[in-house]
């Protein structure tokens, strides 16, 4: 969009500048953290980015297509309906979601890191894997430092056993190295980053995904019916790379948390994309589907059952990604004093 010149730029000079991280890590404000839960040291957290999703077009959360066929199925999901996202562009929006608070990044004295380093300390692997290409320079390229492996784009396929031919690495590219990555480690952190519901999406779903049609290619802002119908095809991938990553997941002792980056305008009051001034963005730009899932070996730890009863609580409760950095942490287990319980989804929230 032609005023995203004007606000990224903003964005890198008032923001991701004053936020790069030091080479040196520390732990969030040199806080003490204790993993309580002894019994989730050998647990897989396995957090999924979407990209672009928008809370609407999830059957899941009311949407009268049927997009979420399979996720559906699942007994230990939560769908959030309420719940938002703190920018409308992927660089500035991801750190909201890994970071205790983005505005103590910015001081001298309190030195942040994510909570992907939190648990790396407390003895779990980290991992991030990524279909975008690399992004130096950023915050969000940071945090995703912190981890034991970093990988972006094309590299991913360094740790899958399998070649994919796909020209476009389509979101099951991800699969590969998640089942590797749960193979040889005995616990883990582990981020899949996908291309999700992101312009063009056309791109974004494999043929037989592409259900509603006629859909478009590039030129779709003259078609708006099509347009959304392309898009549309893209949460109905989303519904099965997410099914598959459940399903790798559950025989596993694991929680799953996804949540999308950002929303997505498609032509509403002739808006289109993302991008635009967060004080004044479209709702479809920031209200974003988040969702819990626990495998039934998780679950078999009470103190874990207890805590995924208050997740599937707070579903309508609205939310936004300033929780999850405490929810991430709570929900395994872990206890510190940097830990806001009441921004935690494992405790009763009261806020509607």
């Amino acid at each position: 969009m032609p005023y995203s010149y004007i606000y990224n730029t903003k964005i890198y000079f008032s923001k991701i500048t004053n936020y790069i991280t030091q080479k040196k890590k520390y732990l969030t404000a040199e806080y003490l953290f204790n993993l309580s839960n002894k019994k989730n040291k050998n647990s897989f957290f396995v957090l999924v980015l979407g990209e672009s999703a928008r809370s609407d077009r999830f059957s899941l959360n009311g949407y009268k297509r049927n997009t979420n066929p399979l996720l559906s199925t699942h007994k230990n999901l939560v769908s959030y309906t309420n719940f938002h996202s703190l920018d409308t562009s992927t660089k500035p929006a991801v750190p909201h979601i890994f970071l205790r608070d983005l505005k103590l990044k910015a001081t001298n004295k309190q030195k942040e890191t994510s909570f992907l380093h939190v648990l790396n300390h407390l003895g779990f692997k980290a991992f991030w894997f990524s279909l975008w290409r690399t992004r130096p320079n950023s915050l969000m390229y940071d945090i995703s430092l912190e981890t034991n492996v970093t990988a972006y784009g094309t590299q991913v396929k360094a740790y899958s056993s399998t070649n994919t031919p796909n020209s476009f690495l389509y979101d099951q590219t991800l699969l590969e190295p998640l089942k590797e990555t749960l193979k040889k480690n005995g616990n883990g952190i582990i981020v899949l980053h996908t291309k999700g519901s992101h312009y063009t999406y056309y791109n974004r779903a494999p043929k037989e995904f592409q259900v509603y049609s006629p859909n478009c290619t590039y030129d779709c802002i003259n078609n708006v019916s099509a347009l959304n119908n392309t898009y549309d095809n893209t949460i109905l991938y989303t519904d099965f790379f997410l099914n598959e990553v459940i399903n790798i997941l559950k025989d596993k002792d694991a929680i799953f948390l996804y949540v999308s980056d950002h929303g997505e305008s498609l032509g509403e009051n002739g808006v289109f994309a993302h991008s635009a001034p967060y004080e004044t963005a479209p709702k479809e730009q920031t209200h974003i589907p988040m969702m819990w899932w626990a495998s039934d070996k998780f679950l078999s730890n009470q103190e874990n059952s207890k805590k995924f009863e208050r997740i599937k609580s707070n579903f309508d409760k609205r939310l936004d990604q300033s929780y999850i950095f405490h929810s991430a942490l709570d929900c395994i287990g872990v206890d510190s004093p940097a830990i806001n319980k009441n921004k935690s989804v494992c405790r009763r929230l009261l806020q509607k």
